[in-house]
């Protein structure tokens, strides 16, 4: 299988890029930061999609981190080769995984295959995105290799063993969990048991003496519930005794309530004699009543407005003066508008006219600027371009300034105090982290903190690398690259410099020694430009505006106002029109007034003479003052309540005629003297047989209740007995269990490895071939056990390659995976990609690995990342 084709769209910072694929070796050598580990991601999405698309956080999304920079369609197509066939995937990737487009096209044909799904990596390699990334897929630093499940599935090649391997971590992990569950800590389900089983037991053992409390409470219920028997039967002979004493009581009642409503209606027929003093002879409805206190209300409340409305000396001369002002009639709301329109229009021509004219000195600044860029008049854009252009020239000067910090601190690492000088480097960048806080948090100076915060990055990077054991070459190889680097800035800054110069220079802005006073100049020219827009814009209209119709608009206004005013002025048009509509509003305001009071008096005057008709007409003798509303409520309120006495009164007489003849007058009038003392005495008595039945009811109350928690609790000790059964059983299942899972996790571990060993064999001749083209050592002391897991072996014992340093802890992974990816495929080989894997070797050892790619490129098609010239491989 290998790569032909693949055309980026937009992913990350590429964009319309098309790179077409050598089925051996590719190379692609670009610098940092073009975007080589972006163009990797882009392979290993095609085939896999986008990692960590579950996360929270956008940041952590791989979906996040290369979406375009510059917007744009985001994805591409990718075309490979795979069992004689040619297909492409089109991939078009939306804000989340459900907006994404996703195609895969048989390349011959161009027809869409619809039978592989979108993560067809795992279909084509046989392996997840993990495994994928520790064997196909070498990430930048990132040559090590796990061994994941599906990576041991694919050594088998067998269909009906790869489900199973790759379970098999899974499984044993459910196993241990099983087994954890039962028997880990005092919290598992055996211990717990045990303590359970316990409990039990103790709590059983209590059943023998709450039965013998139960029986001894039981015979207490039946003596209690005998004795309160015989008292309730006494209750009853006397209940039947008070039901006769009653009859009596009950006719001394019914005297006392004869004797108190006659009392009631001889009380309520002298107050109704006394009201009827008060009130007219005439029947007089309340109604009628209520119309005319409605009446006396509004009489009152007009006559004390009435003066307030009346129009003041004052008031009265300026409606006369006004009425002479108006004597043709007073203009309406849309004359008035009319004018103002008018004048508004006047105003708007004359103060355009005004504003186009420039000043003195605008026109001498005018006569500058056309004379300053009479030969060439520069556009904008081009001044924000070189603005832009110097801000480049800081920041580049700004690194070079970095650099040659570095330059110099790589230059003392050589001498014979390296560790010395280690620890004043991480001194000095103490000091500058020190610095930059308080820039930054205290002082507020962002530029100082940002360049003590790198100054001290720098730093502690060259103290930690001078207590290294790297040796001199590395350092000359460092020094050689950041001296490139800072050529490479010194000729932009000074192509831009003479670019920038040389603009100020033609508009004759002299010589500039610092860098902000070129900035300062570049600001000025583009300020001038703004101006010499808007001078232009204004002389082109100075001599565009019409002025005839103006002059006939403002003598249509002058016409207009002069029906009520004289000597009307044209800067006065406003003033003139806003006291014409203070006089309008004025006129109207005194003239409803006017009118008001006058309508107001005339209906007082009838008001009045109604109220007096009434008076007259029921004989009140009131007097039409500022009482007079007081007096016929006083009568409304006696009329009231003469009118509900007198219907109490007839309801009460008929109510005492009905007593009359329901009961027994004449036996009303005997009752019995001794009948009360008769009711005290049986009262007392049932009191004294109550209290004794009520003691009796809770002492029930508290025996019941003590039986019935006994009760309770004999049922759950005989449930307790049967969950003591259930779990003694359950215990006993467990500890079988227990041992059954750590038995089987035993075997199937076993089994593993004794499955596992014959792949191991080819694999340790196939690393230890690899080994010796990229070290050019032949020595074979590395082992690889039953896991797959690599050993250095040395003076006879194994040593973890985890303690290897970073060059040959590289080197050991990129041939354990080559080894690896040889047993996998043994019959379609998959294409290599390498983002700049030689990164931590020393420069003796880049010819090995250069010659490590081209040996394998003769069975793989490879893809190969770099930086550097050095670590370039030559077709």
């Amino acid at each position: 299988m290998h790569l032909i084709r693949c055309h980026i769209e937009n992913f990350g910072k590429l964009s319309d890029v098309t790179i077409d694929f050598d089925k051996n070796i590719n190379c692609i050598n670009e610098e940092n930061g073009w975007g080589k580990t972006t163009l990797a991601s882009f392979i290993k999405v095609m085939f896999y999609g986008f990692e960590n698309e579950t996360k929270r956080d956008n940041i952590a999304k791989e979906r996040f981190i290369y979406k375009p920079w510059q917007a744009g369609v985001y994805g591409g197509q990718l075309t490979f080769e795979e069992n004689g066939n040619t297909y492409t995937i089109e991939r078009n990737f939306g804000e989340k995984k459900s907006a994404d487009t996703y195609k895969l096209i048989n390349a011959d044909t161009k027809l869409e295959i619809k039978k592989l799904k979108d993560n067809i990596g795992e279909e084509l390699f046989g392996i997840d995105l993990e495994a994928f990334k520790n064997t196909v897929f070498v990430g930048q630093q990132d040559c090590q290799l796990e061994v994941k499940p599906d990576m041991s599935a694919k050594l088998t090649d067998k269909a009906e063993v790869t489900s199973d391997l790759s379970n098999f971590e899974k499984i044993i992990q459910k196993i241990k969990d099983e087994y954890n569950s039962l028997s880990y800590n005092k919290n598992s389900v055996l211990p717990k048991l045990k303590d359970e089983i316990s409990f039990l037991k103790v709590e059983i053992s209590k059943k023998e003496r709450i039965e013998s409390e139960l029986n001894e409470v039981n015979e207490n219920i039946k003596a209690t519930k005998i004795n309160k028997l015989a008292i309730e039967e006494k209750i009853n002979e006397i209940g039947e005794k008070q039901k006769k004493i009653q009859e009596v009581i009950n006719n001394a009642d019914k005297k006392k309530e004869y004797e108190r409503k006659q009392k009631d209606i001889s009380l309520e027929e002298s107050e109704l004699e006394e009201l009827k003093k008060s009130i007219p002879d005439k029947k007089l409805e309340l109604s009628k009543l209520n119309e005319e206190i409605n009446k006396a209300n509004d009489y009152k409340y007009k006559n004390k407005s009435l003066e307030e409305m009346k129009l003041t000396s004052i008031e009265a001369g300026n409606l006369e003066k006004l009425k002479a002002l108006f004597v043709n009639g007073v203009p309406s709301n849309i004359e008035l508008e009319e004018i103002e329109s008018d004048i508004k229009k006047y105003n708007e021509v004359s103060a355009l006219k005004y504003n186009s004219v420039l000043s003195s000195e605008e026109n001498i600044k005018w006569e500058q600027l056309k004379a300053k860029y009479k030969e060439r008049l520069p556009e904008t854009s081009e001044v924000e371009g070189l603005m832009r252009n110097w801000e480049d020239v800081k920041s580049l000067k700004s690194n070079v300034s970095n650099k040659n910090a570095e330059v110099t601190a790589y230059n003392n690492t050589k001498s014979n105090k390296k560790n010395s000088i280690s620890y004043m480097l991480w001194g000095i960048a103490a000091v500058a982290i020190v610095v930059a806080i308080i820039s930054l948090a205290v002082i507020k100076l962002p530029i100082v903190g940002l360049v003590s915060g790198a100054f001290a990055v720098v730093m502690a990077v060259l103290g930690f690398v001078l207590s290294s054991n790297k040796n001199n070459d590395a350092l000359e190889t460092k020094i050689a690259n950041l001296n490139l680097e800072i050529n490479t800035a010194n000729e932009t800054i000074e192509k831009l410099d003479a670019k920038v110069r040389a603009f100020l220079s033609e508009f004759n802005y002299g010589e500039f020694y610092t860098d902000d006073s070129i900035t300062h100049a570049l600001d000025e020219v583009n300020r001038e430009l703004i101006q010499y827009q808007s001078f232009k814009n204004r002389k082109g209209q100075e001599n565009s505006i019409v002025n005839d119709d103006n002059l006939e608009l403002g003598k249509n206004i002058v016409r207009k106002l002069s029906n009520y005013y004289n000597d009307i002025s044209e800067d006065l048009f406003e003033k003139t029109l806003y006291s014409l509509k203070s006089d309008c509003t004025e006129y109207n305001r005194l003239n409803d007034k006017q009118l008001r009071y006058e309508n107001n008096k005339q209906s007082l005057d009838n008001i009045k003479n109604e109220l007096l008709s009434f008076n007259d007409e029921y004989n009140l003798n009131l007097e039409l003052n500022q009482n007079y509303v007081d007096e016929l409520y006083r009568l409304e309120k006696n009329i009231i309540k003469y009118n509900e006495i007198e219907k109490r009164v007839i309801e009460k007489r008929e109510e005492l005629h009905s007593f009359e003849e329901v009961n027994d007058m004449e036996a009303l009038m005997t009752v019995d003297a001794n009948a009360a003392e008769k009711v005290q005495e049986y009262a007392n008595q049932n009191n004294a047989l109550y209290e004794k039945r009520d003691a009796l009811i809770n002492s029930l109350h508290v025996y019941q209740k003590t039986s019935d928690e006994l009760s309770e609790k004999l049922d759950e000790i005989e449930k307790k007995e049967l969950e003591l059964e259930s779990k003694t059983e359950l215990y006993k299942e467990n500890i079988f269990r227990d041992e059954i899972l750590r038995s089987t996790e035993k075997y199937l571990e076993e089994a593993k490895q004794n499955y596992l060993k014959k792949y191991s064999n080819p694999i340790k001749e196939a690393f230890d071939s690899y080994y010796s083209i990229l070290t050019d050592d032949d020595s074979k002391k590395y082992e690889i056990d039953a896991k797959l897991e690599i050993q250095l072996i040395e003076q006879g014992t194994s040593h973890n390659i985890a303690h290897l340093s970073a060059g040959y802890s590289d080197m050991v992974g990129l041939c354990r995976r080559l080894a690896m990816i040889d047993a996998m495929y043994t019959q379609e080989k998959p294409f290599l990609i390498f983002d700049d894997p030689f990164v931590n070797l020393d420069e003796d050892k880049i010819q090995g690995g250069k010659n490590f790619l081209k040996k394998i490129s003769e069975k793989y098609q490879i893809i190969y990342f770099t930086c550097h010239d050095s670590r370039v491989i030559e077709k």
